[in-house]
Order: structure tokens, then C-alpha cells, then sequence
């Protein structure tokens, strides 16, 4: 009885590897590339680089293809700056922020504040939004007073800084 047990197992194992061999060595069926390309629907291609035209809102023309940003950038800057000589000199004011000397601040409760400046020995009143000649009045608080100053040497071309002049309860 023992021999039968010993010889089935023994078969048992051989029948077992030899069918895990036979199931490895199964190749797979071979695609056919043509054929499935020819059975899938033609995908156009994604990706990649075009051109695509963007109307610029102010001009309203295309963009020129063949320019760097750093070239349409500065384009821009030199005709904000074209613009902002041309349209805004008239409504300008003559003094520029250096002359302008702070004297007090008035608060008024229907109009908000205003800054009293002495200029050229006269006493001038400004409220925010006044336009000077090379800046403009953008705040006024109870002690201080900021302007956005327009900075046009040759190192920083077209840039902007804020200037705060403090008033001293003192003077």
C-alpha cells in the first residue's frame, strides 16, 4: 500500500510539472500591426506646437509671429509711454512731487481727505487721483501721504515707485 501511495504521488508530481512546463513555454498568438491599425479609426495627432494667433486687445491686430516676448514687451512699454506723454499732459498738472512741499492734511467728512502742499511760497489743496508731472496722489491717510512716481532715466525705463512723505503734528 505504501508503494501505491509513493508511486501515485510521484505521478502526480511529474503530471503536475510537466503541464506547468507545457503551460510556459504557450506563446502568444502574433498581433498583426497592419491589421490593427487598419481596424482602428484614424486618431489625428495631440500634443505638440502651433501657432495661434492672439488679437491683442488694445490694437486690435495679430501678433507679429516672428518676435521675441522680450521684443513685444518692450514695444508695449515704449507706447505706454508714447501714450501716457501724449494723453495725459493736458490733464497734468505743471509741479512735479519733488517741489511739493507737505504742509497739513484736511479731513472732510462729504469728500475725504486732502493734502495741503506748499509750492512755489502759495498753499495748494490735492485730493487722491491728482496728476503731476512726473507722478500721481494714490493715498492719503491722517499722517501720511503716497504717491505713484514715474521714473523715466535711462537704467529703469517705464517703472513705477511709491514715495510717502510723513507729516510731522510738530512743524
Amino acid at each position: 500500500m505504501k508503494y501505491n501511495v509513493v508511486h501515485f504521488f510521484g505521478v502526480w508530481l511529474l503530471c503536475f510539472g510537466l503541464t506547468s512546463i507545457a503551460w510556459g513555454q504557450q506563446e502568444e498568438p502574433v498581433k498583426d500591426p497592419v491589421a490593427e491599425e487598419q481596424s482602428e479609426e484614424i486618431q489625428p495627432i495631440k500634443g505638440g506646437v502651433s501657432y495661434e494667433p492672439i488679437l491683442d486687445e488694445k490694437e486690435g491686430k495679430l501678433r507679429e509671429p516672428f518676435k521675441s516676448p522680450f521684443e513685444l514687451e518692450r514695444e508695449r512699454q515704449e507706447q505706454r509711454k508714447k501714450n501716457r506723454a501724449l494723453s495725459d499732459a493736458s490733464e497734468r498738472l505743471e509741479y512735479t512731487i519733488q517741489e511739493l512741499e507737505l504742509k497739513g492734511i484736511y479731513f472732510q467728512v462729504e469728500k475725504g481727505y486732502f493734502a495741503i502742499f506748499s509750492v512755489g511760497g502759495e498753499y495748494k489743496w490735492y485730493q487722491v487721483g491728482t496728476k503731476f508731472q512726473d507722478g500721481d496722489l494714490v493715498n492719503i491717510t491722517d499722517n501720511e501721504v503716497w504717491f505713484k512716481e514715474y521714473v523715466e532715466d535711462e537704467a529703469t525705463e517705464g517703472r513705477v515707485r511709491e514715495k510717502r512723505q510723513v507729516l510731522h503734528r510738530g512743524e
